[in-house]
């Protein structure tokens, strides 16, 4: 990918629409997925590999690409975009997940560090932002992919792709970080065999690449890009659905789910550009 020194904001310039269907009215989560989305954007090259995604209340639709610390908004209705900020100097890494909470944006990388700054007021000029960061020593047991933020405990959740120890091999796992103690909180994880959210496709893996919090159920969509798959569960443990991506879906990255339900995924390009795509969801 090319390096920038910045994430300026006509690097969030939209492209162009490429599926605008007819209105239909949403559908059930997760039915939703299996249905034709309701708008598909098309990045700029300079977004190919958009790797997370997070909704604000306000509409703005948050992103970032894998190697630049920064952030852009657009607003999701138009895919207009808003505003590009540097977190300080140009914090550089691996980063695979995006979140909103208490009043900060928050970044992880693959190997578990941790950046904060605070959110932007609508209107604030492009520019760089204070951060804060934290090694959440996760990158020792498995690679990080995926960040969302669960409000009723006030802790992150960071989903583990690659396990890195024998004892996480063939599960799937869910760390959860405590904003207050700034660090892992009790308990610590939500566990699944990566079997059981496999079910009802071929393979038995389940690799998970973005999650999210869905507001109305409180459940948890995760999405699992290797494996064309995706998965609903529940904190006490519970699956509650398995599924397979559509092929319109070529490298799931991102993750975002707004407060009327509606269901934002975006894929990395290969050769092309990245897309976010919209589902009508209730």
């Amino acid at each position: 990918m090319r390096a920038v020194s910045s994430f300026p904001r006509a690097v969030l310039g939209v492209v162009g629409v490429l599926v605008c269907p007819p209105a239909q009215p949403p559908r059930p989560f997760p039915d939703c997925l299996d249905g034709a989305p309701r708008v598909t954007i098309r990045l700029p090259l300079a977004l190919r590999e958009v790797s997370g995604l997070t909704l604000g209340d306000d509409g703005r639709l948050w992103l970032h690409n894998d190697e630049l610390g920064a952030v852009g908004a657009l607003d999701l209705a138009t895919g207009r975009p808003l505003a590009s900020y540097r977190f300080g100097v140009g914090a550089r890494g691996d980063f695979e997940g995006i979140a909103l909470a208490a009043g900060r944006i928050y970044l992880v990388t693959s190997a578990g560090r941790m950046y904060s700054a605070p959110i932007p007021a609508p209107g604030t000029p492009d520019g760089s932002l204070a951060i804060d960061s934290v090694d959440t020593g996760l990158g020792r047991r498995c690679e990080i992919e995926g960040l969302a933020f669960e409000p009723a405990d006030r802790a992150l959740l960071l989903a583990c792709k690659t396990p890195r120890t024998k004892a996480l091999e063939g599960r799937v796992v869910i760390f959860r970080w405590s904003l207050e103690m700034r660090k892992l909180a009790n308990p610590d994880r939500l566990e699944f065999a990566a079997a059981d959210l496999a079910r009802g496709r071929k393979g038995r893996q389940f690799r998970p690449s973005a999650i999210e919090r869905h507001p109305g159920s409180g459940h948890y969509l995760i999405l699992a890009s290797a494996d064309q798959a995706y998965a609903v569960v529940d904190r006490a443990g519970t699956v509650h659905h398995t599924g397979a991506l559509g092929k319109r879906h070529r490298q799931p990255e991102g993750l975002a789910i707004g407060r009327s339900g509606e269901v934002v995924i975006a894929d990395e390009g290969a050769t092309g550009p990245g897309t976010v795509t919209v589902y009508a969801c209730r």
